[in-house]
């Protein structure tokens, strides 16, 4: 017999929330749930490669790495990180393709410029779960670092939670909960 053990709560912001997208996939039996801050999954497809010019493409792929502009910075983009994106796609499947079936709390500012709110929209209907909600901030952005922005986030992180505690609650009769 298995040996049951602790389950997680996998928290993440930006990539941290793709990845715990794949590991909830991957090891169902460790994740209680998922709360992600401006998820960006499959955005080395979706936001880099496919706006980046073909040269720089080719030198990704035949030197293996490249140092891009990306906003106001500098970024070194290499074939295994393009590679390992493509292999870990999650917005491509259709609704209900994602086999994620703990609790998923995602918030996403309206006003993110780096990742576009629709990923996180799509990544929400991908997920088998009924359980998945999509939280909008107004006055936010990308990085999620006001204390409204952290108020939502532990709000969040409670809500999933309180979404999971097997045998809590008798909802065999209408007047047990």
């Amino acid at each position: 017999a298995k040996k049951q053990g602790k389950k997680a709560l996998l928290v993440g912001h930006g990539v941290g929330a793709w990845i715990s997208f794949v590991v909830a996939q991957l090891r169902p039996d460790l994740v209680t749930g998922i709360v992600g801050m401006s998820a960006d999954p499959d955005f080395t497809e979706e936001l880099l490669w496919k706006k980046l010019p073909e040269h720089v493409k080719n030198k990704i792929m035949e030197d293996g790495v490249y140092e891009i502009e990306w906003g106001e910075d500098k970024y070194p983009i290499s074939r295994n990180l393009i590679e390992d994106g493509r292999s870990n796609l999650l917005l491509s499947g259709g609704p209900q393709s994602l086999k994620i079936s703990c609790p998923v709390r995602l918030i996403h500012s309206i006003s993110d410029k780096e990742v576009p709110y629709e990923f996180a929209m799509k990544l929400v209907e991908n997920c088998q779960t009924q359980d998945a909600m999509l939280t909008l901030a107004k006055n936010s952005n990308h990085n999620f670092e006001t204390e409204a922005d952290m108020k939502c986030m532990r709000a969040a992180i409670q809500d999933v939670l309180e979404s999971y505690q097997p045998g809590q609650w008798d909802l065999s009769s209408p007047g047990s909960g």
